[in-house]
């Protein structure tokens, strides 16, 4: 099963897990950590491009 998470909740997961990590050294979380990040650099990235996408048909509507 696949979950979509936002950015703020990819963001929120990685600080969870991060404070467990630091409370529990032993516990092994550091491929989430990454896989989670890489998730949320994806999403980012991809927002970041539909917005200046969106920016720049509205600049050419009204030019």
């Amino acid at each position: 099963m696949r979950l979509y998470l936002s950015i703020d909740e990819l963001e929120l997961m990685i600080n969870l897990i991060k404070q467990y990590h630091e409370y529990d050294s032993s516990h092994t979380s550091d491929t989430l950590i990454i896989k989670l990040q890489q998730e949320l650099t994806h999403k980012v990235a991809l927002r970041n491009a539909a917005e200046s996408i969106y920016n720049s048909v509205i600049k050419r509507g009204v030019e």
